[in-house]
């Protein structure tokens, strides 16, 4: 029987309880058998992030109540560039040709897709899942749910202030990971790896 794998990326600078909330929807409505955090090793667009490391590190601290049905894929470091989605679900697709994966994708991202390397080669190689998270336009997607818009911009500016509602927005264990590793201070930058 074919393994159904959700392939969810994103530069999970950090990640929040959002995310976690898409992985346990997509698991819960038999959307996938397993889910693939893959975090973003070399942003397209030169967005700063802190390290990759780092980010894997507070991925596998959010999927661990989720158990083995979650888990990281640190595939887009073994292809060691820029990360682009369309290479990333070719190289998959060749190394697991028995799977059968579908890339689940924000609806606030939809409108972006025209600056995505070849997004209708995407839709041809495998069935996008449109997640709504909320805002202006949760209205006109009728299918599944309507997540809470956390944002990652939100809660690192949480943390540059200080501010203790961060908290609200995260799993315990990657809020006490960015406090232990002094992450998203003031005038964070680009850690090294």
């Amino acid at each position: 029987m074919n393994q159904h794998v959700s392939l969810f990326g994103g530069s999970f600078d950090p990640p929040h309880i959002g995310h976690q909330m898409v992985c346990t929807w997509l698991l819960e409505v038999d959307l996938a058998d397993q889910v693939w955090m893959l975090p973003c090793f070399k942003h397209p667009f030169g967005k700063e992030m802190v390290s990759f490391n780092q980010r894997v590190e507070m991925c596998s601290l959010l999927a661990q109540p989720l158990g083995d049905k979650v888990r990281v894929c640190q595939v887009e470091k073994e292809l060691d560039g820029v990360s682009y989605t369309v290479d990333t679900i070719e190289y998959l697709l060749k190394q697991y040709p028995h799977f059968q994966f579908n890339l689940v994708i924000g609806t606030d991202i939809l409108a972006e897709t025209e600056k995505w390397k070849d997004f209708d080669r995407i839709r041809n190689m495998v069935k996008v899942v449109e997640v709504n998270r909320g805002g202006e336009d949760s209205q006109k997607f009728s299918a599944g749910p309507i997540f809470p818009r956390v944002s990652s911009t939100d809660i690192r500016e949480m943390f540059a202030r200080q501010d203790q509602s961060v908290s609200l927005f995260l799993p315990a264990r990657v809020g006490d990971y960015i406090r232990r590793n002094h992450l998203y201070l003031k005038g964070w930058g680009k850690r090294e790896e």
